[in-house]
């Protein structure tokens, strides 16, 4: 998924998703969701993915 493809179905603006990609900013839970929504998974399953990297 293209930022602008993340960013349309979030509605949110494409730079801000550059910029959390480059760690710049860091979601709000409300984003985080509606990140989570446009991408079809679960906010648990992200985190999880997340923890596993580290």
């Amino acid at each position: 998924m293209t930022q602008e493809a993340l960013a349309f179905e979030a509605g949110l603006d494409r730079t801000y998703i550059s910029q959390l990609e480059r760690n710049k900013k860091s979601p709000t839970v409300d984003v985080l969701f509606r990140l989570c929504d446009a991408m079809g998974i679960k906010a648990s399953e992200l985190i999880a993915r997340v923890e596993e990297k580290r």
